[in-house]
């Protein structure tokens, strides 16, 4: 195809791997094979028969406000707690279909949750657990899937990737929004804190 790849690569610094082909346009009337009925992920519908009940560990609250429009918008209910000694409770108390486990958080953190949780007798210890952290570096990623987690989604969230480690570990076909205008909340129930970093998101 008259095309090239190549790698570049730095110890310590990174590597680029990178490709080039040429084409001819097309047109797209000489193409067989294409459904246009078929619709594009924005036109997907972002309800799913497949409703979730998920909870949700993240101390901060933009995060939180983000995370439940994203998921309670595409019709899953949602719990949040601030720690992970709250998500090992409720976790015993309840029954989840899906934990997002927040790494960094104070009181107990993420990663400390998920060996209690892995470690607990019961259906509890086998639940999905998808981390959510700044941090997903090879060492990183090792550590928590150490630790007993299931799949890792890295921050700042995006719908894309949350859907699809949502999809990973619940075999749904996931489809979330990101979060466009405080519209979409019901003032009433969400905290002071949770208004202000409404507030913050949209400034």
């Amino acid at each position: 195809m008259n095309g090239e790849i190549g790698v570049e690569s730095t110890v310590g610094a990174g590597t680029r791997f990178y490709f080039t082909v040429r084409c001819e346009v097309g047109d797209a009337q000489n193409v067989t094979g294409l459904d246009s009925e078929i619709p594009n992920s924005s036109t997907l519908p972002l309800e799913t028969d497949h409703k979730l009940k998920i909870l949700v560990a993240e101390d901060n609250a933009v995060n939180q406000l983000v995370i439940r429009t994203m998921l309670e918008k595409a019709g899953h209910e949602l719990e949040v707690v601030e720690n992970g000694a709250l998500a090992l409770e409720a976790v015993q108390a309840t029954s989840y279909d899906l934990v997002l486990m927040d790494v960094n958080m104070p009181e107990m953190d993420g990663i400390t949750a998920t060996k209690h949780i892995r470690a607990l007798k019961g259906p509890a210890r086998e639940i999905p657990i998808v981390a959510l952290t700044a941090n997903a570096l090879n060492g990183d990623r090792e550590r928590m899937l150490d630790a007993g987690m299931s799949d890792y989604v890295a921050k700042p969230i995006e719908p894309a990737r949350l859907a699809a480690a949502m999809a990973r570990q619940c075999d749904i076909d996931a489809q979330l929004d990101s979060v466009v205008s405080n519209e979409d909340s019901e003032p009433q129930e969400l905290t002071e804190d949770q208004l202000k970093a409404f507030d913050d998101l949209s400034v």
